[in-house]
């Protein structure tokens, strides 16, 4: 409804968004008594009936010294059975992305880089191709994670651009006086709007919240990036092993009896642990497992037997 015209408002002034919606505005102007005259004018009037089944409030709001915009919205819920259930979100959107100087060059470093390990990639892959191993190529889930990373990258380059892109396309008003009168200059139809003003803080915050749904994208799809590298480097560290031998190798040396056990038996950090520091001493030889026996004087030894007698010759 046009209160201009009495009748309906023209196409520019309607939002299919907020067809069905029947809001109540207070805008900046007003200070806390005229708020709480709004408020009571409501609550006398009606606004809340047993017809009631949602009711949201929402709130913009604006930091001057960080610059970010917050939007509160508060939903509560009558359910059939009596109770009343309530639910709120905050979202915050930065309308400078790039006040820091040294944020842009770090985020060509990075596409620098992630173009080089795309370029590395391809480079493996026209190898499996050349060595008639693509299909095993493409079947290894090392690669495949690989290629995903990079997929997830691509989108969430893209996404951020948008979001820029739309950042840099939002236009501020330096207010939205969408009340046509004060509350204290008039007695009736507190809550009249001006249609114009109304449509334009309506954009306003259409604009605001599909901003805050791109940056909520791109923050879900850099979560994912983050695991997946996590992953990566975990895939990278199976490789360790190979450069233990690197340098020069201690030369090897038998353990005493009395650490043996330990080798065979002890946890593996451990073992490697006490195998390392023993290679870089010096070792001590192995005591013998038994204490030799005294060897008795040459007067005690036994006599030795005497030969068997020869068989005599014939004559």
């Amino acid at each position: 409804h046009d209160p201009r015209t009495g009748g309906d408002k023209p196409a520019g002034e309607l939002l299919e968004a907020e067809a069905d919606r029947f809001p109540l505005f207070l805008d900046e102007r007003l200070s806390g008594a005229q708020a709480q005259r709004l408020v009571a004018c409501a609550s006398d009037g009606g606004f809340l009936d047993g017809q009631t089944a949602e009711v949201s409030v929402e709130m913009v709001a604006l930091n001057a010294d960080a610059h970010v915009f917050s939007t509160f919205t508060f939903t509560f819920t009558w359910t059939t059975t009596g109770k009343i259930l309530w639910d709120y979100s905050i979202f915050s959107v930065p309308v400078y992305l790039y006040e820091d100087a040294s944020q842009f060059p770090l985020e060509l470093v990075n596409m620098a880089l992630l173009g080089v390990n795309v370029v590395l990639e391809l480079l493996d892959v026209v190898d499996s191709v050349r060595r008639f191993a693509l299909v095993r190529y493409v079947t290894s889930p090392a690669n495949l994670l690989d290629w995903t990373h990079f997929a997830l990258m691509a989108a969430g380059w893209t996404a951020w651009s948008r979001h820029a892109a739309a950042t840099a396309a939002l236009r501020i008003d330096e207010g939205y006086r969408i009340l046509s009168s004060p509350a204290d200059q008039t007695r009736a139809r507190l809550f009249r709007t001006d249609p114009g003003e109304e449509v334009k803080f309506l954009r306003f915050a259409r604009a605001l919240a599909e901003l805050e749904e791109g940056l909520s994208t791109y923050t879900t799809i850099v979560s994912l990036c983050v695991i997946l590298f996590v992953l990566r480097m975990l895939k990278a560290l199976d490789f360790q092993p190979r450069m233990r031998g690197v340098g020069p190798a201690a030369p090897h040396r038998p353990l005493p009896h009395h650490l043996r056990g330990l080798r065979q038996r002890g946890p593996a950090p451990l073992r490697e642990a006490v195998r390392g520091l023993l290679h870089r001493l010096p070792l001590l030889p192995d005591p013998p497992l038994r204490p030799p026996l005294p060897r008795p004087h040459p007067a005690l030894d036994p006599a030795p037997p005497l030969p068997a007698p020869s068989p005599p010759s014939p004559p």
